[in-house]
Protein backbone atom coordinates (compact mmCIF):
# COMPACT_ATOMS: atom_id res chain seq x y z
CA UNK A 1 0.00 0.00 0.00
CA UNK A 2 1.26 3.57 -1.21
CA UNK A 3 -0.02 6.44 0.73
CA UNK A 4 1.17 10.44 1.44
CA UNK A 5 3.83 10.83 4.05
CA UNK A 6 5.61 13.35 5.69
CA UNK A 7 8.59 13.29 7.63
CA UNK A 8 8.71 16.13 10.63
CA UNK A 9 11.36 15.89 13.13
CA UNK A 10 11.04 17.54 16.69
CA UNK A 11 14.80 17.88 17.67
CA UNK A 12 14.85 16.74 21.44
CA UNK A 13 11.25 15.39 21.70
CA UNK A 14 9.73 12.24 22.90
CA UNK A 15 7.49 10.26 22.12
CA UNK A 16 4.77 12.61 23.62
CA UNK A 17 6.20 15.46 21.60
CA UNK A 18 7.30 17.20 24.97
CA UNK A 19 10.86 19.01 24.70
CA UNK A 20 13.49 18.44 27.07
CA UNK A 21 14.36 21.49 28.90
CA UNK A 22 17.63 21.55 27.77
CA UNK A 23 17.03 21.49 23.94
CA UNK A 24 14.31 23.70 23.95
CA UNK A 25 17.14 26.65 24.76
CA UNK A 26 15.62 29.93 23.57
CA UNK A 27 12.44 28.29 22.28
CA UNK A 28 9.49 27.36 24.65
CA UNK A 29 7.51 24.34 24.10
CA UNK A 30 4.39 26.34 22.68
CA UNK A 31 6.58 27.31 19.80
CA UNK A 32 7.36 23.57 19.49
CA UNK A 33 3.80 22.69 19.44
CA UNK A 34 2.86 25.81 17.00
CA UNK A 35 5.41 24.15 14.55
CA UNK A 36 4.03 20.88 14.61
CA UNK A 37 0.30 21.66 14.04
CA UNK A 38 1.40 23.89 11.28
CA UNK A 39 3.85 20.97 9.79
CA UNK A 40 0.10 18.72 9.96
CA UNK A 41 -1.91 21.55 8.31
CA UNK A 42 1.00 21.88 5.63
CA UNK A 43 0.43 18.34 4.73
CA UNK A 44 -3.04 17.98 5.27
CA UNK A 45 -3.39 21.20 2.55
CA UNK A 46 -0.84 19.47 -0.08
CA UNK A 47 -3.32 16.66 0.39
CA UNK A 48 -6.47 18.56 -0.31
CA UNK A 49 -4.94 20.06 -3.57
Amino acid sequence: MSAPNFLHVVEGGDHSLLVRKKDLANKTQEYVDQRIARAINDFVARLST
